[in-house]
């Protein structure tokens, strides 16, 4: 049996299985068809799946670029992102048993499996939201990015051989030094098929990682030809992208062009039209809502919903102003100062959440974590003000500065 060309230290070995029955052409075909059809022609898997593929040549882009971008799959549950890492450990030639971790482990331990493979994704699928906020969750990104271990609590080598594949059901932080290192990739649940799948089941495991010897061969010039080819595509879609998104994505479009070639297929319309999309307005993935932003913006919902009411559980401050208008003297009251009752607010939240997500809500201590970078909170230490009246009883609220912010001055007219 054939082995893929790693290097002699890795753990992970990948075996290629020898079949009669399916032509390398007809493999890559019905791979490329389920993910057409599977995923109503959306990019994401496709890019995905194709950063894994030019996994092979992560040193060639080390050298050339300084980085490998790390793919992050987020969404809710059951949108498919399971089964794209299934058959991206089938086309590496591995039992996803063994080789897809589960993203319950700390960032310190996951950290220490990037030394494993040389040139091969490292999966964690379900990444927990706890992992995501440990503070070591950036060096483990920057690390698998960049091919170096700079920070010396991590305890593998300063070399990191391996590139990374994370899924989760919640969004990653919102720290440009961490997004800009990723390839992010929104998975919704309407657009997964799992009719269109299954019956790639049986072909995936037994025959897939026939594709693996065509993919290694591919020669490291021609991949960057068709690298700087993608770079110039991805800059005339959206001359404002920053650098090293065009690299991300044009790295993974690469990959997926790869799989076409040995296809001998070109990209469906609809496929070309979702990736147009997904490049034009890949800033506007990378602004995903914190958590602490959710809680905010949910606020008037959960007025309109009746979920929390204006004199039980928050309060508004008001400025008052002179006018003078037909010659009556008039004094205006405008609210400047929202007080919300933390406790409250966040149980009508959280419930909120729960029905809209299907996930577990943030707790309060990320809420008020992702707080302390909003600079209208009028509040002392923790964010929290005590004492403030509400219907005639003292509570602890959250003060924020309104002025500039006419969704919130207006919750209980909504």
């Amino acid at each position: 049996m054939q082995k893929l060309l790693l290097d002699a230290q890795a753990e992970i070995r990948p075996i290629v299985k020898s079949s009669n029955e399916l032509s390398v052409e007809e493999l890559s075909h019905r791979l490329l068809k389920t993910t057409h059809e599977g995923y109503s022609n959306t990019v994401e898997p496709l890019l995905v799946m194709g950063l894994a593929v030019m996994a092979r040549y992560k040193n060639d882009f080390i050298k050339e670029i300084k980085g490998f971008p790390v793919a992050y799959l987020y969404g809710v549950t059951s949108a498919g992102k399971s089964n794209l890492l299934e058959n991206i450990a089938f086309l590496l030639g591995c039992n996803p048993d063994d080789y897809i971790f589960s993203g319950d482990s700390t960032v310190l331990s996951m950290w220490q499996k990037l030394d494993r493979c040389n040139c091969m994704p490292i999966i964690y699928d379900e990444i927990s939201r706890r992992a995501i906020n440990d503070n070591y969750f950036e060096g483990f990104v920057k690390a698998a990015f960049q091919g170096i271990n700079r920070d010396k609590i991590a305890k593998i080598k300063p070399t990191v051989n391996a590139t990374l594949i994370i899924s989760s059901n919640f969004q990653p932080p919102q720290r440009p030094e961490i997004l800009n290192r990723l390839l992010l990739c929104n998975f919704e649940q309407q657009n997964f098929k799992l009719d269109e799948v299954v019956g790639f089941n049986e072909v995936r495991e037994k025959y897939l990682s026939n594709l693996l010897p065509s993919i290694v061969k591919q020669k490291p010039n021609e991949v960057m030809r068709m690298f700087q080819e993608q770079c110039e595509i991805v800059k005339s879609l959206n001359p404002e992208l920053k650098g090293r998104c065009i690299n991300n994505i044009a790295i993974a479009y690469t990959g997926y062009q790869i799989l076409l070639n040995i296809a001998k297929e070109t990209v469906p319309d609809e496929v070309r039209k979702n990736y147009e999309h997904f490049v034009a307005n890949y800033e506007e993935a990378l602004r995903v809502q914190t958590p602490w932003e959710e809680f905010i913006s949910s606020l008037p919902l959960l007025a309109r919903n009746n979920s929390i009411f204006c004199g039980r559980d928050y309060v508004y401050m008001y400025e008052e102003h002179d006018r003078v208008a037909n010659n009556r003297h008039e004094i205006i009251k405008t609210p400047y100062l929202l007080c919300i009752h933390f406790e409250k607010a966040y149980q009508a939240f959280s419930a909120y959440y729960k029905q809209v997500n299907k996930n577990m809500p943030p707790t309060k201590k990320e809420l008020e974590l992702y707080a302390k970078n909003d600079k209208r909170i009028v509040a002392g230490k923790d964010q929290i003000t005590k004492g403030i009246n509400i219907g005639g009883i003292k509570k602890r609220c959250l003060v924020l500065d309104i002025r500039n912010d006419y969704d919130l001055c207006v919750l209980d007219k909504v």
